[in-house]
């Protein structure tokens, strides 16, 4: 598990502290599926996923992103426990939906000779989406 300092503790929650969790959660899950259009099959009850404009217009992709950027909010909230914040997430996504936990690592592109494992979906649309959000407050200049 990573031990952060106080200083990137403080860092991590004032950046997530200015991302609109319901917007943002649910615009990357409906990348997820547009980009990743394999993944939709883990979603069939979520209605028309016939293209791009029917999932990004989807209530329950919209919902449900919110829900998983919620947990990520709850992690940055709780630091110290955040295995145990995604322990039972993790329980139900890999035991009980059968979703390869590959899917859900956060961390630096491994070398292309690993790339036979798949890309990661919810991570990989994570940069374009957060990019394309406005900025709840602008930095000071100076």
């Amino acid at each position: 598990m990573v031990n952060w300092t106080s200083e990137e503790k403080s860092t991590i929650s004032a950046i997530w502290g200015k991302v609109d969790v319901g917007n943002v959660g649910g615009e990357c899950l409906g990348r997820m599926l547009v980009v990743y259009p394999w993944t939709q099959r883990f979603f069939t009850s979520f209605g028309n996923l016939s293209n791009a404009a029917a999932i990004m217009s989807n209530a329950q992709v919209k919902a449900h992103g919110k829900k998983v950027f919620t947990a990520f909010g709850d992690a940055v909230k709780n630091p110290e426990s955040v295995k145990m914040t995604f322990a039972k997430l993790s329980e139900l996504h890999c035991d009980k939906l059968h979703v390869d936990p590959e899917n859900f690592k956060v961390r630096p592109r491994p070398p292309p000779s690993r790339l036979a494992r798949g890309p990661r979906p919810l991570c990989s649309s994570l940069p374009p989406t957060l990019a394309a959000q406005p900025i709840k407050e602008k930095p000071p200049l100076g």
